[in-house]
């Protein structure tokens, strides 16, 4: 049948994301993050005169948006505290979830409301599906996010005239 591409005829690239859904998503992204930078802090055979020590401040970034944040452990989780420009809180998530790294879905809750989300780690960050919509999620340093914009966007080469076949076998 021709169903996708009668009716998708740009192709099919999931669920438009909401910026409801957004913010979770980089709440979970910011929890992964925190998950993973605390287990690189005990890593043995540090050097001893320099202990490693996280960030309060992350960039976290989903797709085309970016927020600044701060993470909090609770009692009860990881509070995610958004941030606009000049570092006052906007909104808060607390995150609750035995995730751990290696995992592939993360299943836990934001505020209380229940999340499963599939996980795909990425060169840098997150690749996140949650109810249709894809996201790619990365949480920097302050630092690792200015350095990030400046970087240019790689083009795909032009093989419009160049033989391209299968190779057998």
């Amino acid at each position: 049948t021709g169903f996708i591409a009668e009716e998708y005829p740009d192709g099919f690239h999931g669920v438009p994301l909401s910026d409801d859904r957004a913010m979770k998503l980089a709440a979970i992204a910011v929890f992964m993050n925190e998950v993973h930078a605390a287990r690189a802090v005990q890593i043995s055979g540090q050097l001893a005169n320099r202990p490693r020590t996280l960030p309060e401040e992350w960039v976290v970034a989903v797709d085309d948006w970016s927020r600044r944040v701060r993470a909090e452990e609770t009692s009860g989780g990881l509070r995610v505290i958004f941030l606009d420009d000049a570092g006052n809180r906007t909104e808060s998530h607390l995150v609750r979830s035995q995730w751990r790294p290696g995992q592939a879905v993360f299943r836990g809750e934001i505020d209380g409301d229940p999340m499963v989300v599939e996980i795909w780690r990425a060169k840098q960050g997150y690749r996140l599906r949650y109810r249709g919509a894809a996201a790619h999620a990365a949480v920097r340093t302050l630092t690792g996010h200015r350095l990030n914009q400046l970087m240019p966007e790689k083009v795909a080469p032009d093989t419009s005239k160049m033989l391209l076949c299968p190779m057998p076998g």
